[in-house]
């Protein structure tokens, strides 16, 4: 009698537990399994998007090779728009500037890399950059180059390149203390004196002729 009246009561709790709990695990139930739906559909879409964009980047490569400018112009723009922030995205627009460059259309080809200096990728934010100061010195906007060059701290592995380049634009704007620091930098993050590469020699001999310095830098 005493074992019925438990059961009768554990019932009893387990069916008041259901009444006033069941609609929210119903509903936390239906959330996570839409989740996981949802989550394996994303990955799904993912492959999709990254295998179209492979595609596309694939054809745009053949344009350029073809020397086609208009039929690479219209699938980078498609890369940048459907697949903005992408690995293909970036490789597109680094490879659309340097086609630009070649044809002496400096302001588009930054146009292309200003969206890329802050990609995911910190070397390759970098790398794009780096050639964004160097169009901006062709183009005579120094403090925009020196802007780009200042935003963000360079990862470590072109802290070298970026300080040289910096030192560059600072000569340039006049600014000799200041390049001589940035000069300095490089020269240590390539391995101090005596320099241990061409850069590194490159950097040793701006130094050296800093008092005097006139001429531009090499840049390229």
């Amino acid at each position: 009698m005493r074992e019925d009246l438990e059961q009768q009561e554990q019932m009893a709790a387990i069916k008041g537990f259901w009444r006033d709990n069941g609609r929210f695990i119903f509903v936390l139930v239906l959330v996570i399994a839409l989740g996981f739906g949802g989550y394996q559909g994303y990955q799904a879409y993912a492959a999709h998007q990254g295998e179209k964009a492979s595609r596309l980047l694939t054809q745009f490569e053949q344009a350029i090779a073809e020397q086609n400018a208009t039929k690479a112009e219209a699938l980078a723009t498609s890369l940048a728009s459907d697949h903005k922030g992408s690995m293909h995205h970036a490789l597109a627009a680094m490879r659309m500037a340097k086609s630009l460059v070649g044809a002496g259309s400096l302001d588009k080809a930054a146009q292309w890399l200003e969206p890329i200096k802050n990609h995911s990728d910190e070397g390759l934010a970098w790398i794009a950059r780096l050639r964004l100061s160097s169009l901006y010195i062709d183009l005579n906007q120094l403090e925009k180059a020196l802007s780009v060059l200042n935003e963000a701290q360079p990862v470590d592995a072109m802290l070298a390149q970026v300080s040289d380049r910096r030192g560059d634009v600072l000569v340039l704007l006049g600014r000799n203390d200041e390049a001589r620091e940035a000069w300095k930098e490089a020269l240590a993050a390539w391995g101090g004196e005596p320099p241990k590469s061409a850069a590194a020699d490159l950097v040793s001999r701006k130094l050296a002729s800093l008092p005097s310095f006139m001429a531009e830098p090499s840049i390229r």
